[in-house]
C-alpha cells in the first residue's frame, strides 16, 4: 500500500469523523435543550427537514435523481421508520434522562447488534470479533 496516497485520505476521514461526532453531540444537546419548550414529534420534524434540505442542497446539484432513487424502495421506507421511532425513543428519553446517561445507554448498541446479527441474520461472530466490539464498547 502506497502511505503518500492513503494518509490524505486518511486524514480526511479523521475529520470526518470528528465533525459527525460533534454535530451528533450539538444535535442531541439542542433537543435536550428544546424538548422542555417543544414536543418530541416536532423536534425529530426539525431535525429531518433540515437535514433533507442540506442534503438537497450539497448533494442534489451533483446526484439528481440518483439522490433519491432506489432498487429497493420498500426496505428504504422501512429503513427510515426504523430510524424515525429510533429517533423519537431516543427524543423521548431525554425527557426523562440527563444527556450523557442516554447516550451511554445508547452505545450499547452494537453489542446489541452483534448479539442479535447471529440469530436474525445467520452470522458468525468471531471471538475476536466480540472483543473488539468489547473494546470499543470500553
Amino acid at each position: 500500500m502506497n502511505h503518500h496516497t492513503s494518509a490524505p485520505h486518511a486524514g480526511r476521514g479523521i475529520a470526518l469523523i470528528i465533525a459527525t461526532t460533534v454535530c451528533f453531540a450539538t444535535l442531541d444537546t439542542l433537543a435536550k435543550l428544546t424538548n422542555r419548550y417543544l414536543p418530541v414529534n416536532e423536534i425529530i420534524w426539525g431535525r429531518y427537514l433540515f437535514h433533507g434540505l442540506a442534503l438537497t442542497l450539497l448533494m442534489g446539484p451533483k446526484l439528481k435523481f440518483d439522490l433519491v432513487r432506489t432498487a429497493h424502495p420498500g426496505m428504504q421506507v422501512l429503513r427510515g421508520l426504523i430510524l424515525l421511532v429510533s429517533s423519537g425513543l431516543f427524543m423521548s428519553a431525554l425527557v426523562y434522562l440527563p444527556l450523557a446517561e442516554a447516550a451511554a445507554i445508547s452505545f450499547v448498541a452494537p453489542l446489541v447488534l452483534t448479539a442479535l446479527s447471529v440469530p436474525l441474520l445467520g452470522e458468525k461472530v468471531r471471538r475476536s470479533q466480540w472483543i473488539a466490539v468489547a473494546a470499543g464498547f470500553g
